[in-house]
């Protein structure tokens, strides 16, 4: 399916959830696969990307619901200086 948590809304609608934690702020790159980028595209709302941030020190959430490529410039694993 492309995600990693199957979760449910209180009226009983889907919500599609993919984790990357980070130990950096929100800025900090990370990888997604084709996959959860696929997934992001094909479920719009019903898809969230949740990055819980600064876990060390001052943890937070932070939450991209919809297609990633809307919130985020998108880079290739070929390219290591431009990731996710």
């Amino acid at each position: 399916m492309g995600c990693d948590v199957l979760s449910f809304e209180t009226g009983g609608k889907e919500r599609l959830i993919e984790v990357r934690t980070t130990a950096s702020g929100r800025e900090a790159p990370f990888c997604l696969s084709n996959r959860e980028l696929a997934a992001s595209k094909q479920f719009g709302e019903q898809f969230a990307l949740y990055r819980p941030l600064g876990f060390r020190r001052l943890p937070r959430l932070s939450a991209l619901v919809g297609a990633v490529g809307r919130h985020c410039a998108l880079g290739s694993v070929s390219d290591p200086a431009r990731y996710l």
